[in-house]
């Protein structure tokens, strides 16, 4: 095996650091058109010289873009443009919502599998009841899809959506 010439390192050095802003430019589009939840509290130079506190404003809106000093989302309430400095942002999250009739289905599969091959090993040892390897097999992979179809179903009703949050600072520097 040849050792590596310090030009074909250079080279492979050369070629990682060309494809880095491609890799950053896929991770700036992670937020576009995401349904987000803003937390901020407002604050101005006179509200700060007078001592007035403000509440936390927590609005859900459609994410829209982002710079080095706001953010801008539609606000799905009144469909207004909003915009937030990133300094005021005390929290940011994007929704998640999905069906988790995928990770159902993989539990149900699991645990119908786990039974049919329980069940055939006990009808294989029972004499009144002899099953064949085959018989066993059968029997494990009808449980398994059984299952998985029960556990896809439970999925399903238990789907919702979950609030993910991320990092203001992560976020604004991604762009």
């Amino acid at each position: 095996m040849k050792a590596f010439s310090k030009s074909r390192v250079a080279l492979l050095w050369i070629t990682f650091l060309s494809l880095t802003p491609s890799i950053i430019a896929q991770e700036t589009t992670r937020l576009e058109q995401e349904r987000i939840r803003v937390t901020w509290t407002p604050v101005t130079t006179v509200a700060l010289q007078q001592g007035i506190q403000f509440q936390p404003i927590s609005v859900v809106g459609t994410f829209e873009s982002l710079t080095a000093d706001s953010l801008t989302f539609r606000s799905e309430k009144t469909n207004q443009f909003n915009a937030v400095a990133v300094q005021e942002i005390s929290r940011l999250e994007i929704s998640r919502r999905g069906s988790k009739a995928r990770s159902g289905f993989f539990w149900g599969v699991g645990i119908g599998a786990a039974f049919g091959l329980i069940a055939g090993a006990a009808c294989a040892g029972d004499d009144f009841f002899a099953c064949s390897g085959g018989e066993v097999i059968l029997g494990t992979l009808v449980f398994a899809g059984l299952g998985g179809g029960i556990g896809a179903g439970i999925g399903v009703v238990m789907s919702g959506e979950h609030w993910e949050e991320i990092s203001v600072p992560e976020v604004a520097r991604d762009r």
